[in-house]
């Protein structure tokens, strides 16, 4: 299982990154998916970038989602804990929202701020806030 990836990024979508690993004009290329956020613009192509890995593994498909810190991936592992919370809506709210800023909306059971979220409805709000207060 893949923890962490560095190498030099190939390509760059809104929430997926391309990173070449190994020497430098060859390796292997990892399709990492990323939060959506602001924090990950520094996602250039051509530009040095490593990566802590959550590996999700389905009869259909292996999926790496990538983060800045370790803080960050262990955060998106507790939203996973959560009934209801797979990969893509963690990811999500991470797109959303910084981990500081999701854990202070759940503290303070923000449920306008949370339903605000793209995919977020009354149910998966109050599993979210419910499951991880």
């Amino acid at each position: 299982m893949l923890g962490y990836i560095s190498g030099s990024i190939k390509d760059r979508n809104a929430n997926e990154v391309l990173i070449l690993a190994g020497a430098a004009n060859s390796g292997v290329g990892y399709i990492v998916k990323t939060p959506d956020h602001p924090r990950y613009d520094h996602f250039i192509a051509g530009q040095s970038a490593e990566v802590y890995i959550y590996t999700h593994v389905r009869e259909d498909a292996l999926d790496l989602y990538g983060f800045l810190s370790p803080a960050e991936k262990n955060f998106f592992m507790t939203l996973l804990s959560v009934s209801g919370v797979g990969p893509k809506m963690a990811l999500s709210l991470l797109s959303h929202a910084d981990e500081a800023t999701l854990i202070n909306m759940i503290l303070e059971e923000d449920k306008a701020a949370m339903t605000g979220i793209s995919g977020v409805g009354k149910k998966t709000e109050a599993s979210v806030i419910l499951g991880l207060k």
